[in-house]
């Protein structure tokens, strides 16, 4: 059995997440990037050192640190999913002449 409870678990995946937003924001990263950053390396921290096997069913619905655990489970994919949908929809090639681009506007040097 695993000797890290869930409340230390806890406490270790938020101390992990803060310093890896500080960090790197402090390199250069927006903000959403260092959430997201942030939240994929804590949350592997989190499932490597308290797996959601050892979660006791029974009782999740009325701890609250079984709550936050799951919710972090199931929030950080859904974060994960809409960052890379967003970055994917803003990472366009740019238009060539004749590419039949609208509002495009061609400058003749």
């Amino acid at each position: 059995m695993n000797s890290v409870s869930l409340d230390s678990s806890l406490v270790i995946y938020l101390v992990a997440l803060i310093l890896i937003i500080i960090i790197m924001y402090k390199l250069g990263c927006t903000i959403w990037a260092s959430l997201l950053f942030g939240f994929i390396i804590a949350l592997i921290i989190l499932i490597i050192i308290y797996p959601p096997s050892q979660i006791n069913p029974w009782t999740a619905n009325y701890e609250s640190n079984s709550s936050i655990y799951l919710l972090i489970l199931f929030l950080t994919p859904i974060y994960v999913t809409i960052y890379v949908l967003f970055r994917a929809w803003n990472d366009r090639r740019p238009c060539v002449k004749d590419c039949g681009c609208p509002n495009i506007t061609i400058k003749n040097n």
